[in-house]
């Protein structure tokens, strides 16, 4: 059994002014890896790719994962893992580091802390008077509900409008011209938020870099070309910028509507060897081993919505966490 947990922000709660952005301060992450090590032994992204070759993992193995190459995962969650002996994996995003422009996702969460939701929902209102298309509300809320079950209804839709209802170059108009606003200088900002190159380089010397697409973007919704661009870029500049291969992916978002099999023989094309989506399940097979499901902070053990019970011989999977693949949910950052 291989469980994978994810995390995102890894830093002290800022107090921005909307709910958007919801870190797991470095304490906490301490105390949830301390709970998840009472049931399961840490693996590294080494020992998965020995596994591939036939040795055997752990009965009860938990790898752990960051997304995104956050600076604040390289400072803050870096020496927590460190202290406690735990390896993982870092999934970077490699435009933003390369050429200083931040992924849309990210200016999503920094312009929904600070920005009301009623003033975004009302920008993206003005898209479809000047004749974009915009999904009928209607249709809009059952799907941003269904998707963001963390959210309240009204920043569940204003995520699910801008990360998957509006075209991609809609929802990059109306989040850059909210972003401009309150950013004005994008790349000393991408400097503050991303990891540096040094930071990436560090990381790849100790094996344990992955990649997290060039921009972010949610890879099924592209056509084969702009996929296949996305992979090759980020696995290309994160080799260049660290020194060494990169075999590990992590799918931006990671569900249904981001990665399937065309994604994964892209990957597998590519040389790269493991692969995570965000898909709520245990892995029992290593099988597929670029599709594995993946838990968010939240959902494992010791998180705020536990589908995990700690027992006096192990755990207990409850309601909403599959026994292996079967289908993805979207992902929900921290």
């Amino acid at each position: 059994m291989l469980l994978a947990v994810n995390f995102h922000y890894v830093e002290p709660d800022r107090g921005y002014p909307y709910p958007a952005i919801f870190p797991t301060p470095p304490e906490q992450l301490a105390r949830q890896l301390e709970a998840l090590a009472g049931c399961f032994s840490f693996v590294s992204g080494d020992q998965l790719l020995d596994a591939l070759e036939g040795k055997r993992l752990p009965e009860r193995a938990c790898i752990i994962t960051f997304d995104d190459g956050l600076r604040s995962q390289f400072e803050n969650a870096l020496p927590v893992l460190d202290r406690l002996g735990v390896p993982a994996l870092f999934f970077a995003t490699a435009r933003p580091i390369v050429e200083g422009n931040a992924a849309l996702v990210h200016k999503i969460h920094y312009v929904r802390a600070n920005v009301e939701p009623r003033r975004i929902v009302a920008a993206i209102e003005g898209l479809a008077r000047e004749g974009a298309a915009v999904p009928v509300a209607a249709h809009a809320r059952e799907r941003a509900v269904a998707t963001y079950r963390y959210d309240s209804p009204e920043a569940a839709l204003v995520k699910w409008y801008l990360n998957f209802g509006l075209a991609p170059a809609d929802a990059e108009r109306v989040v850059a011209a909210l972003f401009a606003e309150i950013v004005p200088e994008e790349a000393a900002w991408c400097e503050r938020t991303y990891m540096s190159r040094d930071q990436i380089r560090a990381l790849a010397e100790r094996r344990c870099l992955g990649s997290h697409g060039w921009s972010h973007r949610p890879l099924a919704i592209l056509d084969d070309a702009e996929m296949g661009d996305e992979l090759r870029r980020s696995q290309s500049a994160l080799e260049e910028l660290g020194g060494a291969p990169v075999f590990f992916v992590s799918y931006p978002y990671g569900g249904e509507n981001a990665v399937g099999p065309r994604e994964e023989a892209a990957a597998g094309e590519l040389g790269l060897r493991i692969g995570f989506t965000m898909e709520r399940a245990l892995n029992t097979t290593l099988d597929r081993p670029l599709l594995l499901a993946r838990l968010d902070t939240n959902d494992a053990l010791g998180g705020k919505h536990s589908l995990m019970l700690a027992g006096a011989v192990g755990f207990s999977p409850l309601a909403g966490l599959g026994p292996n693949r079967s289908r993805y949910f979207d992902e929900v950052p921290d």
